[in-house]
């Protein structure tokens, strides 16, 4: 007979399988704009027709022009500031206790074909502790097969399944962690805190981080006559409407050839870094966040952008291609493995911080929901958190050679190490357990940006009682698997 834990997990499964079915999802991630500024005989001007001197903008052979102090990122080309092999030892914890003992963890890639590979080595050393991996698909719902049919899972990391993960989670105090450890990323504390127990930790320099940014091809925006984000942003206009600007002049390049757009469009991540998202979280719990008012006028102007016709939603990747001017991506983007791997020469490519709603105002950081937790049932969980302190440290890691240069990899660790609590905006839809739980899914919202940019509020007013109606879901669903361990 299978235990109270088994038989929720089999009925959560059973639910989330028959709606992850229908669901579909938007790939194509990148943006675009209608701007203050524009492209004019390669003459950068202003919204009344000014030309931008060169008073206030680095000359392009300013050294700091590839990348200022933001795109050069942080101090380190080593895995962030943290030192290598980090007190691990929390509430009493001795790890000499749990020498011999085995983790058992859950992971989308095995660490022999990454980075990690040496850094579970590593831990397995210094701990007594091994590391058995099980290899899972990028879906809440295989883990919870496996933990239905007695398979004993430790711990396991969430990405983009939050909150269906809270099926297979138990409270991560039964890992005994330091939560005042300054390594940890307080965010993921706070969105995933119920019943007073966080469940789900992630460092804030993780080499996993996948914090949104923009990437942009450097040859097509000097071909445009555009300027960098960072010069932008050295004026104080680093806005929605410059990324519009850089895009549209990109599109507008003569004989360039068939097929170069100006960007394409992660609408969902432009949105978020707002502050506008589909499910927010406040004071414990999820509502809805279409119920702001300037939501509206936000998804307006990426809807214009797209009707103005620089922007491509095609299903092939075109940035890779050198086919795109500038998108949104996220840190692995950055990484040689990532989205750019085929990209024919990494040196082409710059990168900065997405930019800000408008002018005055600071973005705010976003991403896939990615953290790292403890299963239920787990055998060994205090161990578990061991591992988790040593392979989320990303000081134990070398990572020169990782990234697509020294300088994306100064920017990766500086962006991830860079968000405060206060100004996280993750997604909690782009997993299809998730949609699967509340039946409505993200591309019902993010396909908007398609059609007219007039009806945008008539559209979300009509769309709020279902978004109602999910968020009820998800909080019910949070609640009935608040506090389970066994």
């Amino acid at each position: 007979m299978l235990s109270t834990v088994k038989k929720i997990i089999a009925l959560v499964l059973a639910l989330a399988m028959v709606f992850a079915l229908v669901g579909c999802s938007n790939n194509e991630e990148e943006m675009s704009s209608g701007g203050i500024t524009y492209v004019d005989n390669e003459v950068l001007v202003d919204e009344n027709g000014n030309p931008i001197t060169n008073d206030n903008v680095v000359d392009d052979n300013d050294e700091t022009q590839q990348g200022d102090n933001t795109q050069q990122g942080g101090d380190t080309q080593q895995g962030g500031d943290t030192k290598p092999g980090g007190d691990t030892t929390t509430g009493g914890v001795n790890p000499e206790d749990y020498r011999g003992k085995k983790v058992v963890f859950a992971t989308t890639i095995l660490s022999k074909t990454d980075e990690s590979g040496p850094v579970v080595d590593a831990f397995e050393k210094k701990y007594g502790i091994t590391v058995e991996e099980i290899l899972v698909g990028d879906n809440v719902n295989e883990i919870a097969g496996k933990i239905a049919a007695g398979t004993n899972i430790d711990v396991m990391r969430t990405c983009g399944d939050f909150p269906a993960a809270m099926a297979v989670l138990q409270p991560l105090t039964a890992a005994k962690l330091d939560m005042t450890d300054p390594i940890w990323n307080q965010s993921i504390f706070k969105y995933t805190t119920f019943g007073g127990e966080p469940y789900c930790c992630d460092t804030n320099n993780n080499v996993w981080t996948e914090n949104a940014c923009v990437v942009y091809s450097k040859n097509l925006l000097k071909r445009a006559g555009a300027y960098e984000p960072y010069q932008y942003d050295q004026q104080g206009k680093w806005t929605w409407d410059a990324y519009a600007a850089i895009a549209k002049a990109v599109d507008n390049i003569d004989g360039l050839g068939k097929g170069i757009r100006g960007t394409y469009i992660d609408d969902g991540y432009l949105l978020a870094s707002a502050g506008f998202q589909l499910y927010k979280f406040e004071d414990g719990k999820f509502i809805n966040g279409l119920k702001d008012p300037e939501h509206a006028t936000a998804y307006s102007k990426i809807s214009s952008w797209n009707k103005e016709g620089f922007v491509t939603n095609s299903v092939v990747d075109p940035f890779v291609k050198g086919n795109t001017g500038i998108v949104c991506g996220l840190g692995w983007s950055l990484k040689k493995t990532g989205s750019n791997a085929n990209y024919s020469n990494w040196a082409d490519i710059g990168f900065y911080t997405l930019p800000a709603y408008k002018e005055g105002m600071k973005p705010g950081g976003t991403s896939m929901f990615k953290a790292w937790g403890i299963c239920r049932g787990a055998d060994e969980p205090v161990a578990a958190g061991l591992f988790l302190r040593y392979y989320l440290d990303a000081g134990n890691y070398d990572t020169q050679g990782a990234f697509i240069s020294p300088e994306a990899e100064k920017f990766f660790f500086k962006m991830t190490e860079g968000i405060s609590m206060d100004n996280f905006h993750p997604q909690f839809t782009s997993g299809d357990s998730t949609q699967g739980i509340t039946g409505f899914f993200e591309w019902d919202w993010e396909g908007l940006y398609l059609g007219d940019p007039t009806q945008m509020a008539t559209k979300l007013n009509a769309m709020s009682p279902s978004v109602d109606k999910a968020v009820d879901t998800l909080n019910k669903f949070v609640s009935k698997n608040i506090g389970i361990r066994e």
